[in-house]
């Protein structure tokens, strides 16, 4: 790949992709143990990438992946690919939250109005779903077709409660 393909104008130092690439490289190896104990998604040995941000630039010891990026990384790889495998029992409702975000957000305020609550989404469950929703509606223009489901029916799909609607 050439220098010219990679955009890091705007990017926080602490997620330059040279760290990511070596994070990503630091678990590759390390899947059946992530598995076991997910806390070591949080830990590396001391190396050149935790005391540096760039090749050039040095920093004070940091982890190449915090506790949001690493809640992200349980709840859409690790959680997946258990339940896929059948390696070890899942359990849903204990999963660790991800960060709040703005398609979390606004997907909240369009089905439920300005005056929510946050506290409805504050479920790792609840954010995954909001999320789907964004990703299954708002993207590919259907939002009329979520308005038809929360309305009662969907013609030609299912309804909220998984029955067949009416055609």
């Amino acid at each position: 790949m050439n220098k010219e393909a990679w955009t890091l104008s705007g990017l926080r130092p602490q997620n330059h992709p040279l760290r990511r690439l070596m994070a990503a490289a630091h678990y590759a190896f390390r899947i059946p143990a992530l598995l076991n104990d997910t806390r070591q998604l949080e830990t590396f040995p001391d190396s050149f990438w935790t005391t540096h941000l760039s090749w050039k630039r040095a920093c004070p010891p940091t982890t190449l992946v915090g506790k949001s990026r690493a809640n992200a990384i349980i709840t859409n790889l690790l959680v997946p690919f258990m339940a896929a495998t059948e390696q070890k029992p899942v359990d849903l409702k204990h999963l660790p939250p991800e960060a709040s975000n703005q398609i979390i957000r606004q997907t909240a305020y369009a089905l439920f109005g300005s005056d929510h609550t946050p506290k409805i989404y504050a479920s790792a469950l609840a954010r995954q779903g909001l999320l789907q929703i964004f990703f299954d509606y708002v993207v590919p223009h259907r939002i009329n077709d979520l308005v038809g489901i929360l309305q009662g029916g969907f013609s030609g799909g299912l309804s909220l409660d998984g029955r067949e609607g009416q055609e």
